[in-house]
């Protein structure tokens, strides 16, 4: 498609029924982990960027990335067999 831009992120899933304080505590030691200096250093020689988002805005994202796929998948007429 003309003028799309495609780039590539990774994220932490975790089970539906997982509880929120198990949820909290899995965001908070990722947060942590990815601001440790070695980490920091070790993504930024790879090109990563960090972002270390809420529970409550990862799940808006992938709710978005999940609609522009939908339509980049419609408007270019691809199909599952």
């Amino acid at each position: 498609l003309p003028g799309f831009v495609s780039v590539s992120w990774h994220g932490l899933f975790a089970p539906a029924a997982t509880p929120p304080a198990i949820l909290a505590r899995l965001h908070r030691e990722a947060v942590a982990a990815l601001r440790q200096p070695a980490v920091a250093q070790r993504l930024a020689d790879l090109g990563v960027t960090p972002v270390g988002s809420s529970p409550e805005e990862f799940r808006a994202f992938v709710a978005a990335e999940t609609e522009r796929w939908r339509d980049v998948a419609r408007r270019a007429e691809l199909r599952l067999n």
